[in-house]
């Protein structure tokens, strides 16, 4: 959490995806319910240290997105975060302005 909160606050100006996964016991919807607490629990820790919850994506992951986290043993249960690039100044001011 540490290393996330180091990177996040040295680029400011960079959003991120807060990405939960969950093997395949319980069955798919069981598994999307127990990535997507993940992430949201990760994405909520990161606001209450700080980040602000407008820079966060929080999205689920199942073993059934992926060959290789269907294969994994143990499965995982794990929280993937992805530090995105920042927009560029052209995207942010076409966003800003009205038609």
């Amino acid at each position: 959490m540490d290393s996330i909160l180091e990177v996040m606050s040295a680029n400011p100006d960079r959003p991120a995806c807060v990405l939960g996964h969950a093997g395949q016991e319980g069955g798919a919807t069981t598994s999307i319910r127990l990535a997507a607490e993940r992430a949201r629990a990760v994405s909520q820790a990161l606001v209450s240290r700080g980040v602000a919850a407008a820079r966060l994506r929080s999205e689920a992951r199942s073993a059934h997105f992926s060959p290789r986290v269907r294969a994994a043993l143990p499965p995982s249960r794990t929280v993937t975060v992805i530090v995105l690039p920042a927009a560029a100044p052209a995207e942010a001011s076409r966003d800003t302005q009205t038609p």
